[in-house]
């Protein structure tokens, strides 16, 4: 019912798309772990090809990082070479020839055999962005996800969700892009899987797989997605056009286009603010489907998908009126980011409740102690908010 109004909303204006956001509670696993990527309209096709790309948007108390980013865009690229065979190197050639292409505007660093020691020296230095290639998986007993870097030897040596949160944690990075099979996959418990681990870490947005991604696949996705990003294009247009890569690759009938998943904390889904001259910009909204400045927005929120109201932005606003609107824009994500928080710790109070109300006189302590936390964090979220000017 929400997209089917959004739709008639985003015809009447042709330089409009839609955006679908996945709000979902991180302990509904089974509706988190569904393949919404691969939302399907009869009458026009999957949303995530169309003009309404998918992102998973995270809220967390923290403000989103300053997304502010100066030329050229600083990209670690890195590898890992570890069995099972896997043509990495070329992948690798294929990302950095995408990312050269864009001359002056990138900056790149290439690291072919990543081991941790190396990673924790070049997180000291400035990055915009991290490109992952290399191996993804889960645990022998399923619940933890995990990254398989290089060893010193040349060996293999895996890395933990928690392990990488706390590598990435307040680092300059600001994208995570993981050419690793299942990174985007959710384990037993969502923060222990590596994509939304990440989020959690204060990266803005993470693009990984959810599922076994053929290599041509995700040359194709890279290539198109960095030229994209570079052309000042919100992360999930970027990834719609890298997905458009892999469907002239991989076929319209192959579902490898539905395999990438884009993690968000960027309300609007602009994670960097570029200069760009008023020239670049044009072309870039059109090839984004409207949604670089503005567009229909669809936020479906909790995990009985009730959706929120749906409304329409602005749309093609000069880099001066940006600019001046920038500080209202972050009061309003800030705004926006208690109230989602507010809506999830109330849910989990209204459950420590309901739990209270079944137990009586023998409920357990930690219950008990958990109410009058929740209580507590509800307030201070509320007093917060007020002093921004919300409601």
């Amino acid at each position: 019912s929400a997209y089917e109004r959004a739709q008639a909303q985003a015809e009447q204006h042709s330089d409009q798309g839609i955006r679908l956001r996945m709000n979902i509670d991180p302990n509904e696993t089974a509706v988190t772990r569904l393949p919404w990527e691969l939302l399907y309209d009869p009458d026009r096709g999957p949303l995530a090809l169309l003009d309404t790309p998918v992102a998973r948007y995270i809220p967390q108390l923290a403000s989103v990082p300053s997304l502010k980013a100066t030329l050229p865009l600083k990209v670690l690229l890195t590898a890992s070479q570890t069995p099972p065979p896997a043509d990495v190197a070329r992948e690798l050639a294929e990302v950095q020839a995408a990312l050269e292409s864009l001359g002056a505007m990138v900056q790149i660093t290439v690291e072919p055999h990543l081991t941790t020691r190396k990673f924790q020296r070049l997180l000291r230095e400035t990055f915009h962005v991290w490109h992952f290639v290399g191996h993804g998986s889960f645990s022998p007993d399923g619940r933890t996800a995990r990254l398989v870097f290089e060893d010193d030897s040349g060996g293999k040596q895996t890395l933990g969700a928690t392990e990488l949160q706390i590598f990435l944690n307040r680092s300059s990075i600001r994208l995570v892009v993981l050419d690793a099979c299942e990174s985007g996959s959710i384990a037993v418990e969502p923060f222990r899987s590596i994509a939304p681990a990440l989020i959690r870490a204060q990266i803005p947005a993470v693009v990984a797989m959810q599922f076994n991604a053929p290599e041509d696949s995700t040359q194709a996705f890279a290539s198109e997605f960095y030229r994209a990003l570079a052309e000042g294009l919100p992360i999930d247009a970027c990834v719609t056009e890298g997905r458009k890569a892999v469907m002239s690759v991989a076929g319209f009938g192959s579902p490898d286009w539905g395999i990438p998943v884009v993690y968000t904390r960027a309300p609007d889904g602009q994670l960097f603010d570029l200069p760009t001259s008023a020239e670049d910009a044009q072309p870039a909204s059109q090839a984004a489907g409207g949604t670089q400045s503005g567009g229909v927005n669809i936020n479906v929120q909790g995990s009985n998908l009730n959706n929120s109201p749906v409304s329409v932005s602005n749309v093609g606003m000069s880099a001066e009126d940006r600019a001046r609107d920038t500080s209202d824009e972050q009061r309003q994500r800030e705004i926006a980011e208690l109230s989602e928080r507010i809506t999830e710790q109330s849910r989990r109070l209204h459950q420590r409740e309901l739990q209270k109300a079944r137990m009586g006189f023998a409920t357990e302590p930690y219950i008990l102690m958990e109410i009058e936390d929740l209580k507590k964090e509800i307030a201070d979220l509320k007093r917060k908010r007020e002093t921004l000017g919300g409601k």
